[in-house]
Protein backbone atom coordinates (compact mmCIF):
# COMPACT_ATOMS: atom_id res chain seq x y z
CA UNK A 1 0.00 0.00 0.00
CA UNK A 2 1.06 3.32 -0.74
CA UNK A 3 1.62 6.10 2.25
CA UNK A 4 0.00 8.69 0.85
CA UNK A 5 -0.30 10.98 3.70
CA UNK A 6 3.29 10.50 4.57
CA UNK A 7 4.26 11.42 1.30
CA UNK A 8 2.09 14.43 1.54
CA UNK A 9 3.54 15.17 4.75
CA UNK A 10 7.25 15.48 3.86
CA UNK A 11 6.36 17.10 0.18
CA UNK A 12 4.94 19.75 1.87
CA UNK A 13 6.87 20.15 5.13
CA UNK A 14 10.25 20.24 3.29
CA UNK A 15 8.52 23.29 0.72
CA UNK A 16 7.92 20.68 -2.71
CA UNK A 17 4.35 20.93 -2.36
CA UNK A 18 1.88 24.20 -1.82
CA UNK A 19 -1.27 23.83 -1.20
CA UNK A 20 -2.19 24.55 -4.37
CA UNK A 21 -0.29 20.98 -5.22
CA UNK A 22 -2.12 18.84 -2.66
CA UNK A 23 -5.75 20.84 -3.16
CA UNK A 24 -5.47 19.43 -7.14
CA UNK A 25 -4.22 16.15 -6.22
CA UNK A 26 -7.21 15.56 -3.83
CA UNK A 27 -9.52 17.93 -6.14
CA UNK A 28 -9.06 15.28 -8.67
CA UNK A 29 -9.64 12.32 -6.51
CA UNK A 30 -12.79 13.90 -5.48
CA UNK A 31 -13.98 14.83 -9.56
CA UNK A 32 -13.24 11.12 -10.29
CA UNK A 33 -15.08 8.93 -7.16
CA UNK A 34 -18.34 9.82 -5.70
CA UNK A 35 -17.05 8.88 -2.30
CA UNK A 36 -14.13 9.27 -0.73
CA UNK A 37 -12.40 9.26 2.93
CA UNK A 38 -12.90 11.80 4.65
CA UNK A 39 -9.60 13.11 4.88
CA UNK A 40 -8.84 13.65 1.55
CA UNK A 41 -12.09 16.40 1.76
CA UNK A 42 -9.82 17.77 4.28
CA UNK A 43 -6.48 17.84 2.28
CA UNK A 44 -8.98 19.58 -0.58
CA UNK A 45 -9.50 22.16 1.56
CA UNK A 46 -6.66 22.68 3.67
CA UNK A 47 -4.72 26.05 2.78
CA UNK A 48 -1.36 25.80 4.62
CA UNK A 49 0.83 23.00 6.40
CA UNK A 50 -1.11 23.05 9.69
CA UNK A 51 -4.35 22.62 8.19
CA UNK A 52 -2.83 19.62 6.11
CA UNK A 53 -0.87 18.07 8.45
CA UNK A 54 -4.20 18.08 10.42
CA UNK A 55 -6.13 16.49 7.39
CA UNK A 56 -3.80 13.71 7.47
CA UNK A 57 -2.67 13.09 10.69
CA UNK A 58 -5.05 9.87 11.65
CA UNK A 59 -4.38 8.97 8.03
CA UNK A 60 -0.95 9.08 8.94
CA UNK A 61 -1.16 6.98 12.02
CA UNK A 62 -2.53 4.21 9.95
CA UNK A 63 0.28 4.22 7.35
CA UNK A 64 2.18 3.46 10.37
CA UNK A 65 1.17 0.12 11.30
CA UNK A 66 -0.23 -1.50 7.92
CA UNK A 67 3.90 -2.11 7.03
CA UNK A 68 7.65 -0.74 7.85
CA UNK A 69 8.34 2.12 5.62
CA UNK A 70 11.49 2.47 3.40
CA UNK A 71 11.80 5.38 4.10
CA UNK A 72 10.95 7.50 7.45
CA UNK A 73 9.27 10.76 7.47
CA UNK A 74 12.53 12.65 8.47
CA UNK A 75 14.20 10.97 5.74
CA UNK A 76 12.14 11.96 2.70
CA UNK A 77 12.10 15.65 4.25
CA UNK A 78 16.03 15.50 3.95
CA UNK A 79 15.58 14.45 0.46
CA UNK A 80 13.49 17.07 -0.21
CA UNK A 81 15.82 19.38 1.00
CA UNK A 82 18.56 18.05 -1.00
CA UNK A 83 15.55 18.47 -4.34
CA UNK A 84 15.37 21.82 -3.40
CA UNK A 85 19.28 22.41 -3.01
CA UNK A 86 19.56 20.65 -6.48
CA UNK A 87 16.93 22.97 -7.91
CA UNK A 88 18.77 26.34 -6.80
CA UNK A 89 15.92 26.61 -4.16
CA UNK A 90 17.87 27.36 -1.72
CA UNK A 91 21.69 27.52 -0.80
CA UNK A 92 23.85 24.96 0.53
CA UNK A 93 23.98 26.55 3.80
CA UNK A 94 19.92 27.10 3.64
CA UNK A 95 20.59 23.15 2.95
CA UNK A 96 22.70 22.33 5.86
CA UNK A 97 20.35 24.70 8.19
CA UNK A 98 17.50 22.90 7.56
CA UNK A 99 18.54 19.45 7.55
CA UNK A 100 20.34 20.11 11.00
CA UNK A 101 17.15 21.81 12.25
CA UNK A 102 14.96 18.69 11.02
CA UNK A 103 17.71 16.15 12.09
CA UNK A 104 17.25 17.24 15.41
CA UNK A 105 15.02 14.48 16.99
CA UNK A 106 14.21 13.23 13.96
CA UNK A 107 15.15 9.57 12.72
CA UNK A 108 18.00 9.35 10.68
CA UNK A 109 21.35 8.23 10.54
CA UNK A 110 23.39 11.52 10.50
CA UNK A 111 22.51 13.39 13.57
CA UNK A 112 21.76 17.33 13.21
CA UNK A 113 25.70 17.71 14.64
CA UNK A 114 26.77 16.09 11.26
CA UNK A 115 24.81 19.07 9.60
CA UNK A 116 25.86 21.81 11.90
CA UNK A 117 29.70 21.49 12.11
CA UNK A 118 29.77 21.58 8.19
CA UNK A 119 28.01 25.08 8.77
CA UNK A 120 30.84 25.55 11.44
CA UNK A 121 33.28 24.19 8.78
CA UNK A 122 32.01 26.72 6.25
CA UNK A 123 31.47 30.23 8.74
CA UNK A 124 35.22 29.46 9.33
CA UNK A 125 36.05 28.73 5.68
CA UNK A 126 33.93 30.32 2.86
CA UNK A 127 35.26 28.65 0.09
CA UNK A 128 34.55 25.08 1.17
CA UNK A 129 30.94 25.40 -0.12
CA UNK A 130 32.82 24.79 -3.52
CA UNK A 131 34.53 22.12 -2.22
CA UNK A 132 34.25 18.51 -3.93
CA UNK A 133 34.75 16.52 -1.39
CA UNK A 134 31.77 18.19 0.50
CA UNK A 135 29.38 18.14 -2.72
CA UNK A 136 30.21 14.79 -3.34
CA UNK A 137 29.77 13.99 0.84
CA UNK A 138 26.53 15.25 0.72
CA UNK A 139 25.33 14.02 -2.19
CA UNK A 140 26.57 10.26 -1.48
CA UNK A 141 24.10 10.59 2.09
CA UNK A 142 21.38 12.50 0.46
CA UNK A 143 20.74 11.49 -3.34
CA UNK A 144 19.25 8.08 -2.50
CA UNK A 145 16.81 10.38 0.01
CA UNK A 146 16.13 12.83 -2.90
CA UNK A 147 15.35 9.74 -5.17
CA UNK A 148 13.09 9.07 -2.23
CA UNK A 149 10.98 11.79 -2.42
CA UNK A 150 10.91 12.36 -5.87
CA UNK A 151 9.50 8.98 -6.52
CA UNK A 152 7.02 9.22 -3.47
CA UNK A 153 6.39 12.72 -5.77
CA UNK A 154 5.94 10.45 -9.24
CA UNK A 155 3.83 7.72 -7.48
CA UNK A 156 1.33 11.06 -5.53
CA UNK A 157 0.55 12.25 -8.98
CA UNK A 158 -0.37 9.08 -10.67
CA UNK A 159 -2.10 7.26 -8.14
CA UNK A 160 -6.09 6.28 -8.09
CA UNK A 161 -8.10 6.24 -5.04
CA UNK A 162 -7.82 2.36 -5.22
CA UNK A 163 -4.07 2.96 -5.05
CA UNK A 164 -4.33 4.12 -1.21
CA UNK A 165 -6.91 2.50 0.04
CA UNK A 166 -5.94 0.41 3.48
Amino acid sequence: MFKVARSLYALAYCGIYTYQDWQKWADKLILDHSELDIWIYDVSLATDFNALSKAIGERMEQEIWSEYPSYTITELILGGYYYMYKNNYITLYELLEKCGRVSDGGDVSEDCEYFYELMNEIDKNPEMEKSYNLQKELNDYLEPLCQGIVSRKKQIESCSYEDIII
